[in-house]
C-alpha cells in the first residue's frame, strides 16, 4: 500500500525498517506460532544442511552463469508411465507407476494421499538429470571426439526439456508448497550439489514432445518389456542403436518413498550407484517401477 505513494529510494529505506520491526515483534511475543509441515520441513532441511560438514559452500562460476547447453534431453509422464530420451547422448528409459501410485493419482485432491501428474512430470526431471550424469561419467574417448570435437569441456551444462510448466518452476525455484514437491526437489538438489554438470531447463509444447511422449504412454502397463522395445523400435528405428538407462533400485526406491510420503523427510543420502546402462535389445523381462 504504501509502496504505490512512495519514491521507490524511499520505500526501500521504510521497507528495511518495517521488517527489522516486524522481526524484533515476532522475538519478543510470548503467543505460539502455528508452523505448518512444509515450513517446519525447509527449517530442518537448512539447519541439516547448515550442520553438514560437507556441504559444498562454493561452485564453479561455469555452472552459475548462463551457458549454451552441450545435449539436450526430452521427457514426459502420464498417469501409466513416464519416458525420456536423448539423442545427443543417444539413451532412453521409461518408468512404469506401480498400482500404488496409479491409484493415488485417481483420488480426490481432498486426500493427503492424493499424487498429482506435476510430481510425476518432476521425477522424470530428475532421471533425466540422473542418466546424464551417468553417461557423461561412461563416455568412450570416441563418443567424446563426435561430441566435442574441441574437446570435452571442464563444466558441461546438459538442458533438460519438459512440456510441464509446474515441473519447469520447480525445477528453475527449487521450492514448491507442496510437501511430495519439497521431497522430490531434495534429491534433485543433492544431484545438483554433487555433480559437475550444469542445467538448464526449458519448456517445450506438448506438439512437439513426439518421442518422450510416445514413450511415456505404452498400451498396457503390464506389457512385458521387451514387446515395448520392438513397439517403440518398429515406430523409431533410430533408438535400436541408443542405449538403454536402467536407474538403480536404491534410486527407484528413494524416489518411491519421497513421492509417497505426506511429511518432510529433509535431505537424503544419494544411493552410491544412480544406474546403468544397457543395449536397447537387452533381455529385460520389466522397466523400472515407482
Amino acid at each position: 500500500m504504501y509502496e504505490q505513494g512512495l519514491p521507490l529510494t524511499i520505500w526501500k529505506r521504510i521497507a528495511g525498517l518495517v521488517s527489522r520491526d516486524m522481526a524484533v515483534v515476532t522475538w519478543h511475543r510470548k503467543r505460539e506460532l502455528t508452523m505448518s509441515d512444509a515450513l517446519a520441513g525447509s527449517l530442518v532441511a537448512i539447519r541439516d544442511y547448515l550442520q553438514n560438514e560437507e556441504t559444498p559452500w562454493s561452485a564453479p562460476i561455469a555452472l552459475v552463469i548462463p551457458r549454451d547447453p552441450h545435449f539436450f534431453t526430452v521427457g514426459d509422464a502420464s498417469n501409466k508411465a513416464a519416458g525420456s530420451a536423448t539423442e545427443q547422448l543417444k539413451w532412453w528409459t521409461d518408468v512404469v507407476w506401480s498400482p500404488t501410485t496409479r491409484q493415488a493419482l485417481r483420488l480426490p485432491a481432498s486426500n493427503p494421499a492424493k499424487v498429482c501428474i506435476n510430481e510425476l512430470e518432476f521425477i522424470m526431471v530428475i532421471l533425466q538429470y540422473a542418466g546424464s550424469v551417468v553417461r557423461i561419467r561412461q563416455l568412450t574417448p570416441q563418443q567424446i571426439d563426435t561430441l566435442f570435437p574441441q574437446g570435452m569441456p571442464a563444466w558441461p551444462v546438459l538442458q533438460i526439456l519438459t512440456d510441464n510448466t509446474t515441473a519447469l518452476t520447480w525445477a528453475h525455484k527449487t521450492s514448491t508448497s507442496s510437501i511430495r514437491g519439497q521431497n522430490l526437489i531434495a534429491v534433485f538438489c543433492e544431484l545438483l550439489c554433487l555433480f559437475p554438470l550444469g542445467l538448464n531447463c526449458e519448456h517445450i509444447p506438448g506438439v512437439e514432445n513426439v518421442l518422450a511422449d510416445d514413450i511415456s504412454r505404452p498400451p498396457s502397463v503390464d506389457i512385458d518389456h521387451s514387446v515395448r522395445v520392438q513397439q517403440l523400435i518398429t515406430k523409431y528405428p533410430f533408438i535400436k542403436t541408443w542405449d538403454y538407462f536402467l536407474p538403480s533400485p536404491e534410486l527407484l526406491q528413494l524416489l518411491s518413498l519421497r513421492l509417497s510420503m505426506t511429511q518432510s523427510l529433509g535431505l537424503p543420502s544419494l544411493p552410491t550407484s544412480l544406474g546403468q546402462f544397457v543395449p536397447t535389445a537387452s533381455t529385460i523381462s520389466n522397466s523400472p517401477v515407482i
